[in-house]
């Protein structure tokens, strides 16, 4: 095999031509859109046009697309860089988990890794584990082609996506009853690198690996979570490099049906961004060869949420602003972006010219605020980069505000959906949205069996479960037939077993468990029952 190798600033990068792209579409609940290995988020790959859809069974979309960005300085204050450039095809990321040995050419990598897109619902995860030892059991491809470990041949990170580890020894092996670890009711995990020449921003390569998971619920009794989408992203530091000022922003370019009517702005305090319509009439946008749909009356408004960290900056910008409010095309000008600032390095004024990091920062509802509605602004296409703050403050380039080697950082996102009333009315309804899907999240209720359990909850009388402390296994006991599961929780909130229950009395496995704190929680009916911490001694 023959190798190409591009030396620079201490980075060894592969030459070599990008894996073929592959999409995927998720449509488990009210919520329809496409991702794709390239890194483009929410747009149709077909038509190239708006690809996330509420209800899906429309077609008006509320996003065009959108794309994260990254950036960092090395200890000679050289910056990497890795996106994709607004406008064109040019992006920075492969498919695939980053592999040491420069192995993306391989035949059996790009068998293995070339769509690097991998789907499955918790009911199929159910079923794996209460089927998996009967006789003629077939594993599904969606279990057996989990990625849970990578490969030594190709030099990649031992382990990738989660799963439960039965037996506690690193290796993910469906055939003994393992499975994936997801949240929501369906997930679909996606794994990408930089380690490619960088053709968008111009930048350093990073040596990052970026694991997404894109989750949903169906739940017919909380509506704002059935028209939720869920992301979690994970990056990683495969590189040698100690990365200074660590940034991630997601640039977005938020079409609300008719993509030149548009309205964005942010809320510091619910660490969200939103879009919604300049007037409560979306029409039908047509020059000739084009054609997109509006949402017609009553437009509804669409957010980006932070469920973790704090946003860092917001700026919007769109295609007809002369520089420096343009688009970035090299390295220095996405990291300005990232920071906040316009792309010469120049900072960002509200209506009062007073320097800010969040343009559109106040309520559009109230006269006169520093809005596009309190403005008056003229409605256009808009773009954005919305940064998140991973480790330090704003602007900060202290020692301690480093992405090491092998070090990782997350972000927690959710796409949000409110139309119940004029375009403001929406705006407004958005804000409520935004708080209740926030709250869901932090009660921690993000198993499949949380779903519709916002409305429902109760506490199970007389639940008794022995022996506690345990060794072998447990006796979960009630006063009243129960049929659903029993789930064993780590102190962390991973799943480390689930089995069902159908009776008054079930004995629980706890052979596989090492010693520590567990919680055991009883789901039937449709109800969630008071967890107990269970300790398991050795």
């Amino acid at each position: 095999m023959k190798i190409t190798v591009l030396l620079i600033t201490g980075l060894s990068i592969a030459l070599y031509g990008k894996s073929q792209n592959s999409s995927h579409m998720m449509d488990f609940n009210n919520a329809k859109f496409h991702i794709s290995n390239s890194g483009i988020l929410f747009q149709d790959p077909v038509s190239s046009g708006g690809g996330y859809i509420v209800p899906k069974d429309h077609t008006a979309s509320l996003i065009s697309s959108a794309f994260l960005w990254f950036a960092a300085k090395n200890e000679n204050d050289q910056l990497g860089v890795a996106g994709i450039a607004p406008y064109t095809s040019a992006g920075d990321f492969q498919p695939g988990p980053y592999s040491q040995s420069y192995s993306y050419q391989e035949p059996e990598y790009i068998q293995k890794y070339g769509s690097s897109i991998w789907h499955v619902t918790q009911a199929e995860i159910d079923s794996h584990i209460q089927s998996w030892g009967n006789q003629g059991y077939v594993i599904p491809q969606n279990i057996l082609n989990w990625p849970g470990n990578g490969d030594t041949e190709f030099e990649t990170a031992e382990i990738l996506a989660p799963f439960t580890d039965l037996n506690n020894n690193g290796i993910y092996e469906p055939q003994l009853g393992e499975s994936p670890q997801i949240k929501g009711c369906s997930a679909v995990y996606m794994i990408l690198n930089d380690n490619i020449l960088h053709e968008a921003t111009m930048g350093i390569p990073l040596g990052i690996e970026i694991h997404y998971m894109f989750y949903q619920y169906a739940s017919p009794s909380f509506e704002a979570l059935n028209n939720t989408t869920f992301a979690d992203i994970s990056i990683y530091n495969r590189s040698t490099v100690a990365w200074r000022g660590f940034k991630t922003g997601l640039y977005i370019d938020g079409d609300l049906g008719n993509p030149f009517d548009d309205y964005v702005g942010c809320d510091t305090s619910r660490n969200l961004m939103y879009m919604y319509n300049a007037g409560n009439m979306d029409e039908d946008f047509t020059d000739g060869t084009l054609q997109i749909d509006g949402f017609r009356a009553n437009p509804p408004a669409v957010g980006i949420l932070s469920l973790k960290k704090p946003l860092q900056s917001f700026i919007t910008y769109d295609a007809n602003l002369a520089f420096p409010y343009g688009f970035p095309s090299v390295a220095f000008q996405y990291w300005c972006n990232l920071s906040g600032l316009w792309i010469d390095g120049s900072q960002v004024l509200d209506n009062n010219g007073n320097q800010t990091y969040f343009m559109y920062h106040e309520n559009p509802l109230v006269a006169n605020s520093y809005s596009e509605t309190g403005m008056g602004n003229m409605p256009a296409d808009r773009r954005s980069i919305i940064s998140y703050d991973h480790m330090g403050q704003l602007g900060s380039e202290d020692p301690f505000d480093h992405l090491s080697h092998q070090g990782k950082t997350e972000l927690s996102l959710a796409i949000i959906y409110n139309r119940t009333g004029d375009h403001l009315q929406n705006l407004e309804g958005l804000f409520l949205v935004a708080d209740s899907i926030q709250a869901f999240y932090d009660d921690g209720l993000l198993s499949c069996a949380d779903a519709p359990l916002m409305l429902e909850k109760t506490t199970l009388s007389k639940l008794s479960v022995y022996p506690n402390p345990a060794s072998d296994a447990v006796t979960i006991k009630t006063d009243q037939q129960v049929e659903g599961s029993i789930l064993l929780r780590s102190v962390s909130g991973a799943i480390v077993s689930r089995n069902p229950i159908n009776g008054s009395e079930t004995v629980v496995s706890t052979l596989h468990l090492s010693g520590g704190v567990y919680f055991l929680e009883v789901d039937a009916a449709g109800k969630r029952y008071e967890p107990l911490k269970l300790v398991i001694v050795k």
